[in-house]
């Protein structure tokens, strides 16, 4: 009976890290050194765009799925994690069958046995495609907004009621003749810089 109700539990918790990565869209993978094998969950083949059936993991197939821009820094950073460091995440492309790219942010630790031997590795890869394009949209307005202030010679300023604090666009501090770097606006020294 023991048994059965702990692989009850078992089950019953792979079921809810499956449905947790589906609904974050999120995968893990692991990598053990001795075996050279990669194994990846339901979650990663989904984030990757792929299915075990047609796609085996290993680093060599995960390169050539990759934008050519990014191979050389997925490279890296698993030599760091395997050299027993602990990198921050990195975004890369990977191209699907469409040949479309999405976003996937990766996140991976050593594995380590009792005496501190490294392994393999153990990370997690999420589909960060919308967020990566959302934030590329908000730079490219703001790249506008800076090129079209430039071109016609305006500026913007926000005046926070609350904090009392002013934000001066880079086209108000040209058009103000000030600097950043040296000047802070406040109301006070905006008044100052005022005939």
């Amino acid at each position: 009976t023991r048994r059965i109700e702990a692989q009850t539990q078992i089950e019953e918790s792979r079921s809810n890290l499956a449905r947790a990565e589906q609904m974050a869209d999120l995968g893990h993978l692991k990598y053990e050194l001795s075996t050279n094998q990669y194994t990846w969950s339901e979650g990663a083949y989904h984030v990757m765009g792929r299915s075990p059936e047609t796609f085996t993991p290993s680093h060599a197939n995960v390169l050539n799925i990759l934008h050519p821009d990014d191979r050389n820094a997925l490279r890296q950073y698993r030599n760091d994690v395997l050299a027993g460091h602990n990198p921050p995440r990195i975004t890369f492309r990977v191209r699907q069958d469409d040949g479309t790219f999405r976003y996937v942010e990766t996140w991976s630790v050593p594995l380590r046995d009792s005496s501190g031997t490294i392994m393999g590795l153990f990370g997690t890869i999420q589909n960060v495609t919308e967020r990566k394009l959302a934030q590329m949209r908000l730079e490219e307005s703001l790249e506008s907004l800076a090129r079209a202030e430039q071109i016609a010679s305006l500026g913007h300023l926000k005046y926070d009621l609350t904090t009392g604090e002013y934000i001066w666009s880079a086209g108000a501090y040209r058009v103000m003749g000030q600097s950043p770097d040296t000047f802070t606006p406040t109301e006070k020294n905006s008044a100052e810089i005022i005939h």
